[in-house]
């Protein structure tokens, strides 16, 4: 500042010793270039207040969607506990289903943790750790193979109650005719009673 003081003292000096008048538009226009730290320090100011607040709005979404996702955790390890209630066979399909779907809901959250953990990084912020959600994928392996034995049991057993039309041979249509009367009444006991040729 005081180098630019001096430069300009010795301008001027120059001027009047020259015996140059000096209009004020040409005085204005010379002292024009001194002033721009004045008008550009509120500038720098407004843009560091934009900055402020858009990385006010950033922590504020990033602090909304670690809650998110302590809340979708949270009841993703309940309804896994819930599992264990599942006992009528009836619906085991959709036990099933239910599994599948959980198994990505945890994959989906697995790469959700990944992007926080990312924003918390830019932010300087702690790690958020949720062991949960590991675990979870761990927890839900017994079930869904247990639920897919049962349902493949079923699928077997039905096959067997009922089998197709092509396999009933000629050797089966000598039978007498209950068998084919016993076997729709009650099918599982007439496959044990009789033994359908190749």
């Amino acid at each position: 500042c005081k180098t630019k003081t001096g430069d300009v003292t010795r301008r001027m000096d120059f001027l009047f010793e020259m015996s140059k008048e000096i209009s004020s538009e040409d005085f204005e226009m010379c002292t024009e270039v001194y002033k721009w730290p004045t008008r550009l320090q509120p500038i720098v100011d407004k843009a560091m207040e934009d900055i402020l607040i858009a990385e006010e709005k950033k922590e504020d979404e990033l602090k909304a969607r670690q809650q998110k996702f302590e809340d979708q955790v949270n009841e993703a390890v309940k309804e896994i506990k819930s599992y264990s209630e599942c006992g009528d066979p009836l619906k085991v399909n959709t036990y099933l289903q239910a599994v599948i779907t959980m198994r990505s809901r945890l994959d989906e959250l697995e790469k959700e943790l990944v992007l926080i953990n990312e924003q918390e990084k830019i932010f300087g912020w702690n790690m958020t750790v949720n062991l949960n959600v590991g675990q979870g994928l761990q927890d839900i392996e017994p079930y869904e193979s247990f639920f897919k034995a049962v349902l493949d049991s079923q699928n077997n057993l039905n096959n067997w109650s009922s089998p197709a039309v092509h396999s009933v041979t000629p050797a089966c249509c000598a039978l007498s005719p209950a068998y084919f009367v016993y076997s729709r009444v009650n099918p599982r006991s007439a496959l044990m009673s009789f033994s359908l040729a190749p």
